[in-house]
């Protein structure tokens, strides 16, 4: 376990927030989501090399240095201009912890604004260490971001106009067979509604692709 450095300095994306983006009270333990850091190399690396986790991604278990340029690049997103409507991939670290324990990064959530005939969404993911399914640190974890995007609001360009939703819906793709996201989307109030066509893993293992959205989330 180690403890994290948290920045004071204000952080921009998507969800225009500063870290720590959101602090979950959930009893015992307490989970913060906030924006990486160059810190979280190993703990990156330490998640998303475990097979279990990318199982039913498009890519295979990641090595060290593909973790550090992920890193590297999702913290020069939360500094870099523009990066409110950014269309990259933003990334938060899921951090359990306890009074008088050090922090224990257990996951990452995954967010990025998609543009489409002028609509906007965002898209959103997570990846959990196996060690800590079971316990609602994702559905917790996730819903905190759902629920923040909800409540972002764009200024209307007629100051006689009120204040509208930044996002049309929140959406999330999963591969079939992950029964688990799967069942976490659904209990959050998603619902399938396309699928995509049959692809292949990495490992060779067809997927079918499924788009599954909170419609209105953001009325």
């Amino acid at each position: 376990m180690t403890t994290r450095l948290r920045s004071q300095a204000e952080l921009m994306s998507p969800l225009g927030c500063v870290t720590p983006l959101l602090t979950l009270d959930t009893g015992e333990p307490r989970l913060t989501l906030r924006a990486v850091t160059v810190l979280d190399v190993e703990a990156y690396h330490g998640v998303l090399s475990l097979p279990e986790v990318v199982k039913y991604d498009d890519f295979d278990v990641i090595s060290h240095s593909e973790a550090q340029a992920d890193i590297r690049g999702a913290t020069a997103l939360f500094t870099a201009q523009g990066a409110r409507d950014s269309s990259e991939e933003f990334v938060l670290a899921i951090d359990l912890h306890r009074d008088g324990v050090d922090d224990d990064t257990v996951g990452f959530l995954y967010f990025t604004t998609v543009m489409k005939t002028g609509v906007r969404s965002l898209m959103i993911g997570y990846h959990l260490h196996p060690g800590y399914h079971g316990r609602g640190i994702a559905r917790k974890a996730v819903g905190a971001l759902v629920e923040r995007a909800k409540g972002v609001k764009v200024q209307p360009q007629n100051k006689d106009q009120k204040w509208f939703s930044k996002y049309s819906s929140v959406f999330a793709l999963v591969y079939s067979g992950n029964t688990r996201s799967i069942h976490l989307l659904e209990a959050l109030g998603f619902t399938r509604v396309e699928d995509g066509g049959t692809v292949r893993d990495v490992r060779g293992t067809p997927m079918v692709e499924h788009r599954y959205v909170l419609a209105n989330t953001c009325q």
